[in-house]
């Protein structure tokens, strides 16, 4: 019964799968045998060679089926474009790392190449996959649908990638690049228009003149972990009502100081009244009462490495905890591309993301020595990550791709603190924000009674010690040693 309810709904569309599965269930046993049996057919990849039709593969191919596209120049059947109405994917059959030169240039390329044409994905497909593919001089139009693009090329002297209407689109760890042959740059790596929405993660634009990502009208984006080099104009624009979130991305430093190549973000606000005229003098006496206010309460926080600088922003550090953890839960956090990033970044700066319990801690390198000791005082198990909410999408994606049947639940989420970029830590404890306190080891003390007969519950005041004491090197955080 399963097995009907599931061929029915991903190889067959069946809108109403319940009604179906009844039928089908009434049925004879030959019936059951040709679900089967066409479930297998549809499973079964068909290979295009370089030469064949690729337009002819896809009016062949049936729904939800794969095509895979074969090493070597493929450029015949691209007349008028092609049209992609039903779910597909169109894989790469090559090893990611297989790149081959260019003909005519000489250029280090993927192995699965298409050529001068464009792909149009219309409201029909619902999900189609692309990848570990090389479309030159190529444009990719998604105007419907959920498209996902991974481990690709796209390059063209115009713009790349357009996505408009609802379309839902995912662009992972590719290269965008505009202008080929004479031409050096392209107009626009991405532009979303009407109500499409993007998820651009662990990409790289390379050569635009108008902007790497433009999002327009009621169009949404979310672009993190991203690498543009060689921009002559914007790396990104938001034009209202449209709305982007921008999270660690960098840019090359071929490209000039990031400030010339700024996200331009635009809102329409409209004001009722009149703006508010401020003489120099009366601005000029709120600003002084505002320093010496942030002063009078901020200087006894403040070190001498910290004088004249403004106050930093907190980011909150989650800790969550999941239902489960088999292996593949362990493998995909320890090895999956979506945290890769973040495992280079801490293993550059000799920290280790998983800890001798066994939880894993994903936090921006500057915070870990200060995130790990905030968790000395926590009793941590295989099943817990520890994680900036910078990197929450990232885990989120990664174990997103865990089949559903090993049901790993994220239980629970717990803000436990607030990190500033600077290696400064405030813990979060039944609400109340704590600095953590670094603690004498408990030989190097008068021992307590209160330590003594409430093990867990107190601990021994002496062994509390000054936080300006950073010389001493028999000190402890919670009765651990510290890095």
């Amino acid at each position: 019964m399963d097995l009907a309810w599931r061929i029915g709904s991903e190889y067959l569309g069946w809108e109403d799968e319940r009604a179906r599965l009844v039928e089908k269930m009434m049925g004879t046993k030959s019936e059951m045998k040709s679900l089967l049996s066409f479930a297998r057919l549809i499973g079964a990849p068909q290979q295009v060679h370089p030469g064949a039709s690729i337009r002819a593969a896809i009016a062949a191919a049936p729904r939800w089926s794969t095509i895979m596209i074969m090493p070597g120049w493929h450029e015949r059947g691209f007349a008028d474009g092609l049209v992609i109405d039903k779910p597909l994917r169109i894989l790469g059959a090559a090893a990611l790392d297989d790149l081959r030169p260019c003909g005519w240039s000489g250029e280090m390329r993927k192995a699965c190449r298409l050529v001068n044409c464009s792909m149009t994905f219309a409201p029909g497909c619902r999900k189609c996959l692309l990848h570990n593919l090389d479309f030159f001089n190529f444009t990719l139009e998604c105007g419907g649908g959920d498209v996902t693009i991974t481990h690709c090329a796209v390059r063209s002297n115009d713009c790349c990638i357009e996505a408009w209407g609802d379309c839902a689109l995912t662009l992972r760890h590719c290269q965008v690049q505009g202008g080929f042959g004479a031409t050096r740059y392209g107009l626009c790596g991405v532009r979303l228009t009407e109500q499409a929405s993007a998820f651009v993660v662990a990409s790289h634009f390379d050569g635009f003149t108008e902007c790497a990502i433009h999002v327009q009208d009621q169009a949404w984006a979310h672009v993190e972990g991203n690498r543009f080099t060689c921009m002559s104009g914007s790396i990104a624009r938001a034009s209202p009502p449209a709305s982007m979130r921008y999270v660690n991305n960098s840019l090359d430093a071929e490209s000039g100081a990031l400030e010339d190549h700024e996200v331009v973000v635009q809102e329409n606000i409209v004001h009722v009244d009149e703006a508010t005229q401020i003489q120099p003098q009366e601005a000029a006496h709120i600003a002084t009462e505002q320093y010496v206010s942030w002063t009078l309460f901020n200087a006894a926080s403040l070190s001498s490495s910290d004088e004249g600088r403004p106050p930093s922003s907190f980011e909150p550090v989650v800790l969550h905890r999941y239902s489960r953890c088999p292996g593949p839960f362990h493998a995909i956090l320890n090895e999956g591309d979506e945290l890769e990033p973040v495992r280079a970044a801490l293993a550059e700066a000799g920290h280790s993301w998983q800890l001798p319990s066994g939880a894993k801690v994903f936090v921006h390198p500057e915070d870990f020595s200060a995130v790990r000791a905030s968790l000395a005082a926590r009793s941590l198990r295989p099943h817990h990550v520890v994680v900036s909410q910078a990197f929450e999408p990232l885990v989120r994606e990664a174990l997103a791709r865990l089949p559903s049947r090993l049901h790993v639940d994220d239980l629970q989420a717990e803000h436990i603190a607030l990190a500033d970029g600077h290696g400064d830590v405030v813990c979060v404890q039944r609400t109340f924000l704590d600095i953590p306190r670094l603690l004498r080891s408990a030989q190097s003390v008068v021992q307590s009674t209160t330590e003594a007969h409430h093990v867990g519950a107190a601990q021994n005041p002496r062994r509390l010690c000054p936080l300006s004491d950073e010389g001493d090197r028999d000190l402890r955080f919670h009765g651990q040693a510290l890095d």
